[in-house]
């Protein structure tokens, strides 16, 4: 995926920074595919289903909603079910 220029702005002058500290900053290449954003959202997903189904139900509804959908949406992936 390409990297928004927003992001690449703000990420050259931390390692400007950096390596005004002295440090020693390599640039490579983008390396996340669509397919593993997926598959790492899937996770993250799964791991916080998880956490949520062993708060008690009073604590669940606590949940942010947009936060307590994202987490369902691991129950309806093949890998949740």
């Amino acid at each position: 995926m390409p990297t928004d220029p927003v992001v690449a702005e703000i990420i050259g002058r931390a390692a400007r920074l950096f390596e005004r500290a002295g440090a020693s900053v390599d640039r490579i290449d983008p390396f996340v595919t669509p397919e593993l954003l997926h598959q790492l959202d899937l996770f993250l997903r799964m791991r916080s289903w998880l956490d949520v189904e062993a708060l008690p139900a009073a604590k669940r509804e606590l949940i942010h909603p947009y936060i307590r959908e994202w987490v369902l949406g691991a129950l309806i992936s093949p890998a949740g079910r």
